[in-house]
């Protein structure tokens, strides 16, 4: 995992979280942003703001979004980020695309589980969950 992390430069969570409201915003997208965690390895770290990084690119690029949720929360040993958006058309998700494919990655790599799906007529779920004990 830290070789991994290392790859990429080191990314705050809430730094990421903060930019991602702000672009949000100047979509006229309304955004709710809940960040509920303790202190986390950097490695996790990196990896939940880059994976929430590409979840707003995809919301911008691949919706009409009115409403995007943002939910960092921990329970225990385990930290999950959640990407929940609107306006996104029914249409097969692609494994095969590069964002899901590396987001997947990424999450699996640190040990953890990432899920990407459609969720009722129109709305977009991205999920991650990965284990803070090493």
């Amino acid at each position: 995992m830290r070789s991994l992390a290392r790859s990429y430069r080191r990314l705050s969570l809430s730094d990421t979280s903060h930019s991602a409201k702000t672009m949000l915003a100047a979509a006229n997208i309304d955004v709710r942003v809940e960040l509920d965690h303790d202190p986390l390895p950097e490695e996790i770290e990196t990896v939940l703001a880059t994976v929430l990084r590409e979840a707003v690119t995809n919301v911008l690029r691949h919706s009409d979004a009115e409403n995007c949720a943002i939910t960092v929360r921990q329970t225990d040993d385990i930290v999950k980020l959640d990407v929940v958006n609107d306006g996104a058309t029914h249409r097969p998700l692609s494994w095969d695309c590069n964002g899901v494919r590396n987001q997947a990655e990424r999450v699996q790599a640190a040990g953890g589980t990432f899920i990407a799906r459609h969720v009722g007529a129109d709305r977009f779920h991205v999920h991650a969950a990965i284990p803070t004990a090493a």
